[in-house]
Protein backbone atom coordinates (compact mmCIF):
# COMPACT_ATOMS: atom_id res chain seq x y z
CA UNK A 1 0.00 0.00 0.00
CA UNK A 2 1.32 3.54 -1.02
CA UNK A 3 1.94 5.81 1.81
CA UNK A 4 -0.92 8.04 0.22
CA UNK A 5 -3.64 5.53 -0.02
CA UNK A 6 -2.52 4.52 3.53
CA UNK A 7 -3.19 7.95 4.60
CA UNK A 8 -6.43 8.25 2.99
CA UNK A 9 -8.07 5.72 3.90
CA UNK A 10 -6.54 6.26 7.55
CA UNK A 11 -8.16 9.53 6.87
CA UNK A 12 -11.26 8.12 5.92
CA UNK A 13 -11.90 5.84 9.00
CA UNK A 14 -11.21 9.14 11.39
CA UNK A 15 -14.26 11.00 9.19
CA UNK A 16 -16.41 7.78 10.43
CA UNK A 17 -14.95 8.07 13.83
CA UNK A 18 -15.79 11.91 14.20
CA UNK A 19 -19.34 11.25 13.35
CA UNK A 20 -19.55 8.43 15.59
CA UNK A 21 -17.92 10.51 18.53
CA UNK A 22 -20.42 13.02 17.56
CA UNK A 23 -23.47 10.35 18.24
CA UNK A 24 -22.16 8.90 21.31
CA UNK A 25 -22.40 12.43 22.69
CA UNK A 26 -26.14 12.57 22.44
CA UNK A 27 -28.98 11.57 24.50
CA UNK A 28 -28.70 7.52 24.38
CA UNK A 29 -33.02 7.23 24.49
CA UNK A 30 -32.87 10.17 21.22
CA UNK A 31 -30.08 7.94 19.80
CA UNK A 32 -32.50 4.37 20.25
CA UNK A 33 -35.68 6.61 18.73
CA UNK A 34 -33.95 7.36 15.42
CA UNK A 35 -33.64 4.25 12.88
CA UNK A 36 -32.22 6.46 10.23
CA UNK A 37 -29.70 7.84 12.68
CA UNK A 38 -28.95 3.60 13.54
CA UNK A 39 -28.55 2.79 10.37
CA UNK A 40 -25.85 5.90 9.53
CA UNK A 41 -24.03 4.78 12.72
CA UNK A 42 -24.33 1.01 11.44
CA UNK A 43 -23.23 2.14 8.27
CA UNK A 44 -20.34 4.34 9.97
CA UNK A 45 -19.19 1.40 12.07
CA UNK A 46 -19.20 -1.45 8.97
CA UNK A 47 -17.05 1.25 7.63
CA UNK A 48 -14.73 1.54 10.33
CA UNK A 49 -13.99 -1.93 10.78
CA UNK A 50 -13.46 -2.81 6.70
CA UNK A 51 -11.34 0.26 6.72
CA UNK A 52 -9.10 -1.51 9.63
CA UNK A 53 -9.35 -4.66 7.80
CA UNK A 54 -8.40 -3.21 4.68
CA UNK A 55 -5.14 -2.05 5.83
CA UNK A 56 -4.18 -4.90 7.69
CA UNK A 57 -4.24 -6.83 4.78
CA UNK A 58 -2.44 -4.26 2.72
CA UNK A 59 0.47 -4.03 5.33
CA UNK A 60 0.66 -8.03 5.99
CA UNK A 61 0.48 -8.55 1.98
CA UNK A 62 2.28 -5.32 0.71
CA UNK A 63 5.88 -4.96 0.11
CA UNK A 64 8.74 -6.88 -2.44
CA UNK A 65 7.90 -10.02 -0.97
CA UNK A 66 4.81 -11.79 -2.02
CA UNK A 67 2.70 -13.38 1.38
CA UNK A 68 -0.31 -15.28 1.86
CA UNK A 69 -2.41 -15.28 4.76
CA UNK A 70 -5.03 -17.91 5.84
CA UNK A 71 -7.77 -15.30 7.60
CA UNK A 72 -7.58 -11.82 9.22
CA UNK A 73 -6.92 -13.08 12.47
CA UNK A 74 -3.68 -14.58 11.16
CA UNK A 75 -3.14 -10.49 9.60
CA UNK A 76 -3.52 -9.54 13.03
CA UNK A 77 -0.90 -11.91 14.32
CA UNK A 78 1.55 -10.87 11.74
CA UNK A 79 1.25 -7.12 12.75
CA UNK A 80 2.01 -8.73 16.72
CA UNK A 81 4.62 -10.57 14.88
CA UNK A 82 6.32 -6.74 13.48
CA UNK A 83 5.68 -5.36 16.57
CA UNK A 84 3.23 -3.11 14.99
CA UNK A 85 -0.05 -3.45 17.63
CA UNK A 86 0.28 -5.44 20.83
CA UNK A 87 -1.63 -8.72 21.66
CA UNK A 88 -4.36 -7.21 23.80
CA UNK A 89 -5.00 -4.33 21.07
CA UNK A 90 -5.00 -6.86 18.30
CA UNK A 91 -7.60 -9.16 20.33
CA UNK A 92 -9.79 -6.30 20.63
CA UNK A 93 -9.59 -5.23 16.85
CA UNK A 94 -10.62 -8.59 16.02
CA UNK A 95 -13.37 -8.91 18.29
CA UNK A 96 -14.98 -5.86 16.70
CA UNK A 97 -13.84 -6.94 12.94
CA UNK A 98 -15.96 -10.57 13.72
CA UNK A 99 -18.95 -8.11 14.07
CA UNK A 100 -18.82 -6.23 10.62
CA UNK A 101 -21.19 -8.45 8.86
CA UNK A 102 -23.60 -7.94 11.40
CA UNK A 103 -23.41 -4.49 10.84
CA UNK A 104 -25.22 -4.11 6.97
CA UNK A 105 -27.32 -0.68 8.03
CA UNK A 106 -31.27 -2.56 6.33
CA UNK A 107 -30.44 -5.73 8.35
CA UNK A 108 -31.76 -5.76 12.12
CA UNK A 109 -29.36 -8.66 13.28
CA UNK A 110 -27.57 -6.89 15.34
CA UNK A 111 -30.15 -4.74 17.89
CA UNK A 112 -29.66 -1.04 18.46
CA UNK A 113 -28.64 -1.56 22.06
CA UNK A 114 -25.89 -3.69 20.48
CA UNK A 115 -25.18 -0.57 18.17
CA UNK A 116 -24.32 1.68 21.02
CA UNK A 117 -22.73 -0.78 23.15
CA UNK A 118 -19.97 -1.51 20.39
CA UNK A 119 -19.73 1.59 19.57
CA UNK A 120 -18.93 2.91 22.82
CA UNK A 121 -16.54 -0.02 23.53
CA UNK A 122 -14.56 -0.34 20.54
CA UNK A 123 -13.88 3.04 18.75
CA UNK A 124 -11.21 3.64 21.71
CA UNK A 125 -9.40 0.58 20.44
CA UNK A 126 -9.96 1.19 17.07
CA UNK A 127 -8.16 4.80 17.29
CA UNK A 128 -4.95 3.36 19.22
CA UNK A 129 -4.95 0.49 16.18
CA UNK A 130 -4.79 3.76 13.99
CA UNK A 131 -2.53 5.66 15.75
CA UNK A 132 -0.05 2.04 15.81
CA UNK A 133 -0.20 1.99 12.42
CA UNK A 134 0.62 5.67 11.46
CA UNK A 135 3.65 5.16 13.68
CA UNK A 136 4.46 2.51 11.85
CA UNK A 137 4.13 4.12 8.49
CA UNK A 138 6.19 6.97 9.52
CA UNK A 139 9.10 5.00 10.56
Amino acid sequence: MSEENLKSNINEIYNHIDYLDNIKDQNKEKFLESPERIKAVKYSMKAVMDGCLTITRDIVMGGEEIRTTGSYIDMFDKLEEEKIIDENLSKKIIKVIRLRTKFNPFDGEVTDKKVLEVMNEYIPHIERYLENINEFSDQ
